[in-house]
């Protein structure tokens, strides 16, 4: 799913009656999110497990200070037992979205990279059938975000509260309706819907430290920093480290990793405080990471940086 950005709002049918839904960030160009599990408890008290699918109309690249607004839209499956016990015990033939005694309705939770938040979701009225699968599809509008800096923004799925109302097939509410279902991610899963490219903005600038004065015999605080351009298939890699006094010198040993593998490491000199790596033969779609290590050196601490680019 190429880059893109704030995306996926994950929804959760409960049922015993239940349903709900959750929401989270995603992009149009991608295809919907794998199945997120929850474990959520409905009225009677048993934990259940619902399998989550979620997807949005969010742009697959954003440029940094353009805002935008996501609509989110997940599909909920709910499990066979519980079907079976709003149909049968409680005699369910229809669930909706409402409010329950406290006023509450259904909300999602996510997280903007790592800032989280809360959206309010709309679940239209579905009917339970006798037999086979139930699923609830939950919609819901987000809120408006603006990148401010290039690089990955990630999107993560949280927690979320169902509350529903069950009808029979006169119309009046059903057996124990309305219905507040609490559901917790399960824990162990990768929570990243989607991570967004952001473009044409300035990269994060480091906030400067005060040069401090060295003692006799110290050795010198540094600070390395790392650039990436990809082009032809080859990822240049420019490589800095300041010194709070002097010039750092030594070496740098810079490592091209795609996921958790480890593709390439290299060791570079500093020239001036500066070195350069060229990774080639770099075909593969997706996101790279580059570690870099400065070792210092008899008058300059150690120092490391990381930075990332995204082939697509």
């Amino acid at each position: 799913m190429a880059s893109t950005l704030s995306k996926k709002c994950s929804v959760a049918a409960v049922s015993a009656i239940l349903v709900g839904g959750t929401a989270v960030l995603a992009a149009p160009a991608g295809a919907e999110s794998g199945a997120l599990l929850y474990t959520c408890k409905d009225p009677t008290g048993t934990d259940r497990t619902f399998s989550v699918k979620a997807d949005t109309d969010a742009p697959a690249t954003v440029v940094a200070g353009t805002a935008f607004t996501p609509n989110l839209t997940a599909t909920v499956t709910v499990p066979e037992e519980l079907r079976n016990l709003l149909y049968g015990t409680a005699g369910a033939r229809t669930v909706e979205g409402g409010t329950n005694s406290s006023g509450a309705s259904s909300s999602v939770g996510y997280a903007v990279d790592g800032t989280p938040g809360t959206l309010a979701a709309q679940i239209p009225v579905t009917t339970i059938p006798a037999s086979g699968t139930l699923t609830v599809v939950a919609t819901a509008a987000g809120k408006p975000i603006t990148p401010t800096t290039n690089g990955d923004l990630k999107i993560t799925a949280g927690d979320f509260t169902a509350v529903l109302v069950g009808k029979n097939g006169s119309g009046n509410p059903a057996l124990l309706s309305p219905y507040t279902i609490p559901c917790k991610l399960n824990p162990g899963q990768n929570a990243v819907v989607d991570t967004v490219a952001v473009t044409g903005g300035t990269a994060p600038t480091p906030t400067p430290t005060p040069t401090p004065t060295p003692t006799p015999g110290a050795k010198a605080r540094t600070e390395s920093s790392a650039k990436v351009t990809y082009a032809k298939k080859k990822a240049t890699v420019k490589v800095t480290v300041k010194a709070a006094t002097g010039t750092a010198t030594g070496k740098v040993t810079i490592t091209l990793k795609k996921g958790a593998k480890k593709l390439k490491s290299v060791s570079a000199t500093l020239k001036g405080g500066k070195a350069r790596a060229v990774f080639s033969k770099i075909k593969a779609k997706g996101k790279y990471k580059v570690a870099v290590k400065y070792a210092g050196s008899s008058t300059t601490e150690a120092s490391s940086t990381k930075a990332s680019f995204t082939v697509s």
